[in-house]
């Protein structure tokens, strides 16, 4: 979602489980087996039930930024099972339209890795190796700046006004239900 302001909104952690956790023995996990999630988003290890960490919100980026640039999900199909044997064979059915941008490319294929310890985000600097991806670092993102909202935002939704039917800055009318 778009915050008022222009800003990303991540939504929907109904089954978020925050890794390392403690289990009911009292015992450190550093992996979970909870099945859950849009098929299509679902890593290998995940697909496979052998157990998952935070890696897999890694992966489900990669498939959410392939998804914004090419309009459908790198594993799509019409049945859910052979989206899931796309996923656990990935390298095989991972594949981008011509003149897809390199680096972009190189981002998605790293963000994709089936091997959950060799993904990047996952490595020893974590997310770090992402934000210096050189798919954002030759755009100059200053992800401070961005984390603290002090970057101009290119599209501010329109504002809405309580009891209104229309939105301010532009004719969005509401409907009854």
């Amino acid at each position: 979602l778009i915050n008022s302001e222009g800003y990303l909104k991540i939504v929907d952690f109904g089954f978020a489980k925050q890794i390392p956790f403690i289990n009911k023995s009292g015992v450190i996990q550093y992996r979970t087996f909870t099945l859950c999630g849009t098929p299509d988003y679902m890593a290998p290890e995940l697909v496979l039930t052998q157990g998952h960490d935070k890696s897999i919100d890694y992966w489900a980026f990669g498939v959410l930024v392939y998804e914004l640039l090419c309009g459908h999900t790198p594993f799509e199909s019409s049945n859910q099972q052979r989206t899931f044997e796309k996923i656990v064979h990935s390298q095989k059915h991972l594949g981008f339209p011509p003149n897809f941008d390199p680096h972009c490319k190189s981002l998605i294929r790293r963000l994709l890795h089936p091997n959950a310890a060799l993904r990047i985000g996952a490595l020893q600097n974590g997310i770090n190796d992402i934000k210096n991806h050189a798919f954002f670092s030759i755009q100059n993102i200053d992800f401070a700046a961005l984390l603290n909202h002090d970057v101009e935002m290119p599209y501010i939704p329109p504002k809405f006004i309580p009891g209104s039917s229309v939105a301010t800055s532009n004719k969005i009318e509401m409907m009854d239900l």
